[in-house]
């Protein structure tokens, strides 16, 4: 029998351990809060219809450019809690060695 040892392609800047954790990037973050102003904004009268609306928005508009644009993942490693960024490229090679 084969030992399972885990993909190699991310590995913890900090430790060096491969037991890391996809957190996300920007725009990911900027999406979330979008669907959270839309929908506090749709509930709330008044000022969240002529604020907060817009500025979800706004801000579904900034995720979907900032998907385009930012080439960098966020990485968190188990073992010792430390966060890092990895190139696109190395991400789609995590993506496909985990699958």
């Amino acid at each position: 029998m084969s030992k399972t040892e885990g993909q190699n392609i991310v590995i913890c800047k900090n430790c060096g351990s491969n037991s890391v954790k996809y957190t996300g990037n920007i725009s990911t973050f900027l999406l979330y809060a979008s669907l959270a102003c839309i929908v506090v904004g749709a509930i709330i009268p008044f000022i969240g219809w002529f604020v907060i609306l817009p500025i979800g928005l706004i801000s579904m508009i900034s995720s979907i450019i900032a998907y385009f644009l930012v080439n960098k993942s966020y990485f968190k490693c188990q073992s010792c809690k430390h966060s890092f960024k990895v190139s696109l490229d190395e991400y789609k090679l995590y993506k496909a060695s985990i699958k």
